[in-house]
């Protein structure tokens, strides 16, 4: 009997399909796509709304007014608080806490006033401006010195807003026509150096007269001589130490009357020198 050789191609062919039967299987997935970031814009809006209102809160409450001695709070109802804080008009309440009272002031013989132009009431509230506490403080010393030399009927003290003027008539600085200080004029300037030399204020010192004319050698007309007593006073005040650069000099002649020239009492007002410090 023969033997077959054995078939190989017939081994390859098992082999073949056990190895494809036993290969692990390929399984498809679903892909799910990854859901869409929420969208947080809205809540930088809101953020800044929020922090709008709480400052608007903490502003009102900042300007409110408090009366210990009233039952209620005190707090200023909205349609006037509002417009005071935007409007920046003072709520009367000083740093050093104290209130400002302009009458008090004004007892001791300075005058206060404002630059509203007498608004009355109803007018626009931006408009009033109450004087600078500290400018206040100054005008009380320097009618101190002023009384004290006696002369309060002859100068006046007021202050504007954020300025301080100090008339002081003719008779008590100079002798009538002439520019060269009195020893009553010098007394008086002395007695407010100490003030000048405290506040640090920017000085001017204006020269008026009244509109009855002169001509002179020395004075050609009103201007010269409302110009050389102010320069008078500008040199006595430099010779006290105060600083050039704070000083200056205006000659108004009989352009700026304070009364009417019409008769000697206004005229006799007109004739003065004005120091006012800025």
């Amino acid at each position: 009997m023969k033997h077959r050789p054995p078939s190989h191609s017939s081994d390859l062919e098992q082999s073949i399909e056990k190895n494809f039967n036993t290969a692990p299987q390929k399984y498809d997935f679903d892909l799910v796509s990854t859901p869409p970031a929420d969208n947080d814009d809205w809540l930088m809006t809101y953020t800044d709304l929020v922090t709008l209102l709480i400052t608007l809160f903490i502003v009102m409450v900042a300007h409110a007014s408090f009366d210990k001695n009233n039952g209620d709070a005190g707090l200023l109802p909205l349609s006037t608080s509002i417009p005071r804080i935007f409007h920046g008009e003072p709520t009367g309440i000083l740093e050093t806490g104290k209130v400002f009272d302009p009458a008090s002031v004004e007892a001791n013989g300075v005058k206060t006033s404002d630059l509203s132009g007498g608004a009355e009431d109803g007018d626009s509230l931006d408009k009033v401006a109450e004087p600078d506490p500290e400018k206040v403080k100054r005008a009380a010393e320097l009618q101190s010195a002023v009384n004290k030399a006696g002369l309060q009927d002859s100068v006046e003290i007021e202050v504007i807003s954020n300025e301080i003027a100090m008339r002081i008539n003719e008779k008590v600085l100079f002798p009538s026509g002439q520019a060269d200080l009195s020893g009553q004029g010098q007394k008086l300037l002395e007695q407010i150096i100490p003030t000048m030399h405290e506040g640090h204020y920017q000085i001017v010192v204006e020269g008026h007269t009244d509109n009855i004319p002169i001509s002179t050698d020395r004075y050609p007309s009103n201007w010269e001589l409302s110009a050389a007593r102010a320069i008078s006073v500008i040199h006595f005040f430099e010779n006290q130490k105060i600083s050039k650069d704070r000083m200056s000099a205006v000659a108004f002649g009989d352009a700026h009357p304070i009364e009417s020239n019409d008769s000697e009492e206004g005229r006799q007002r007109n004739r003065r020198v004005q120091i006012v410090l800025r």
